[in-house]
């Protein structure tokens, strides 16, 4: 892929079109989800996608001038997404989250106090 695509539009389909459809349908199995009566499984699979979906999209912004040289990126990217969708994210989060509880708790109260603060001294 040429530097000039990014801003006329890429030739192949892959980057562009496929991650799009990808979302598209997981946001119709995510109000289906919600829709449903009793099953709490299916609420956690589908959170946990998004919240998976949100940070690799994330570092792909934040890292896409080093992800640009990487051959088929499009594809890998796309890869990534249909695996999450399909509840890779929660193979792959779950045991992460767990393991750093602890740590993600401790970081999240410093953030609130840290709002807090921010919110006193504005008002």
């Amino acid at each position: 892929m040429w530097p000039f695509d990014y801003v006329f539009g890429t030739p192949e389909p892959t980057p562009s079109l496929l991650p799009g459809v990808v979302v598209e349908l997981a946001t119709n199995a995510v109000l289906l989800a919600l829709e449903s009566r009793g099953d709490h499984d299916d609420d956690v699979k589908w959170l946990t996608f998004w919240f998976a979906y949100s940070f690799v999209n994330f570092a792909g912004s934040l890292f896409s001038n080093v992800f640009f040289f990487i051959p088929f990126w499009g594809e890998v990217l796309l890869g990534t997404t249909v695996f999450l969708a399909l509840g890779g994210s929660k193979l792959v989060l779950k045991p992460i989250l767990l393991k750093n509880q602890e740590v993600i708790d401790k970081v999240l109260s410093k953030g609130a106090a840290l709002k807090d603060k921010v919110v006193a001294k504005a008002a």
